[in-house]
């Protein structure tokens, strides 16, 4: 797995424990590919960000 990869597990795992109810099965049925792919691409824009205000 890559650092992403495992980053993305942990913060599921993370929310998955302190959810309940409807919000806790909403991220079980639903972060799929869409909200993966959202945070990969939020991830890389921010380090654009970060790298060019420096």
């Amino acid at each position: 797995m890559d650092q992403f990869e495992l980053a993305h597990k942990a913060l599921i795992e993370e929310h998955l424990e302190r959810r309940k109810g409807e919000r806790k099965g909403r991220l079980l049925r639903g972060h799929s590919f869409g909200e993966r792919l959202l945070l990969q691409n939020v991830k890389f824009w921010r380090a654009c960000y970060v790298g060019l205000s420096q």
